[in-house]
């Protein structure tokens, strides 16, 4: 009784040992594609938000000219 006993602790103990170890490599699987994941997602956004950036920088550069454009007219409009 007691050798089946001891038995069954060491044939639990392997089990366990086996179910964690799958159970390990099956996370580590799943963590570099959710890292894969991530990561093209975070190099999209940072494209979009590069995108908006140099949007803005052009619009204020027109901005910019306008109001320089504007600028220039009133100042030839004063001097007549």
């Amino acid at each position: 009784m007691i050798y089946i006993s001891i038995a069954l602790v060491i044939i639990a103990g392997m089990a366990f040992y086996v179910i964690n170890k799958y159970l390990d490599h099956k996370i580590m699987l799943n963590t570099k594609s959710s890292e894969e994941e991530l990561s093209a997602a975070v190099s999209e956004m940072h494209k979009q938000f590069d995108a908006r950036i140099n949007n803005a920088y052009g619009t204020i550069s027109s901005i910019k000219e306008e109001l320089n454009a504007l600028r220039m007219q009133i100042g030839l409009k004063g001097n007549k």
